[in-house]
């Protein structure tokens, strides 16, 4: 095994955005392809955590979920890894992880 690059990342808690039927929508979408512990169909609970990849320009892997969560997801990436502007440096990564919990506070 050997490590091949280093990756940014954050955790996000949105408990209020496991509520949401549109969000819901998404997350139970059989289609989707997102890394997450969440079982389509069921009810989410706090192991429900959904891992999810911004690039550069509002752009990522999960970009089709509902538009005001997207965009919530990548400011708050940017602020964390890219001074608030939406665009990751070359030789940092291709991506900001961004791991979404449901974790109730």
């Amino acid at each position: 095994m050997r490590v091949t690059t280093k990756t940014l990342g954050i955790v996000v808690n949105a408990p209020d955005w496991f509520r949401r039927a549109d969000f819901l929508a998404w997350l139970n979408n059989s289609d989707r392809r997102t890394a997450t512990w969440h079982r389509a169909g069921e009810e989410p609970h706090d192991f429900s955590d959904v891992f999810v990849l911004v690039d550069s320009d509002y752009e990522g892997d999960s970009s089709e979920m509902p538009e005001d969560i997207w965009k919530a997801l990548c400011d708050a990436a940017y602020e964390a890894h890219c001074y608030g502007r939406p665009n990751l440096h070359p030789f940092t990564t291709s991506h900001i992880v961004v791991r979404i919990t449901n974790l109730d506070e």
